[in-house]
């Protein structure tokens, strides 16, 4: 099987329209493809707390690196609870760009 089927991925988050975003970047945009409301709102926290989650951001990189800060929180807030939380990321190989050697970078990283 696929990773995101290995994973049981329950959503995608701060994805495109075009891919079924359920957390998006821009949920005005992304309402009308099923955005529940934006990824970075806390007020969503709550469905963010557990699960696998897909991250296929547009790829603009101040977009990617705010992803990565969010993620890092909900994860180290997921282990302080002793939760499951799980984000499989899908960007470019961009070693020359500072969001993705932090995600690269990050304790958090399995991959």
């Amino acid at each position: 099987p696929s990773a995101l089927a290995a994973a049981s991925v329950a959503a995608s988050t701060v994805a495109s329209a075009f891919s079924a975003s359920v957390f998006s970047a821009a949920p005005d945009v992304d309402r009308a493809f099923g955005s529940v409301g934006s990824f970075f709102s806390p007020s969503l926290d709550p469905l963010l707390a557990s699960g696998a989650f897909q991250a296929n951001p547009p790829y603009d990189p101040p977009l990617v690196a705010a992803m990565g800060e969010r993620m890092h929180a909900l994860l180290a807030s997921a282990d302080a609870r002793r939760d499951a939380l799980t984000f499989i990321v899908i960007i470019p190989h961009w070693q020359d760009k500072p969001c993705w050697r932090a995600l690269v970078q990050s304790c958090r990283c399995s991959a």
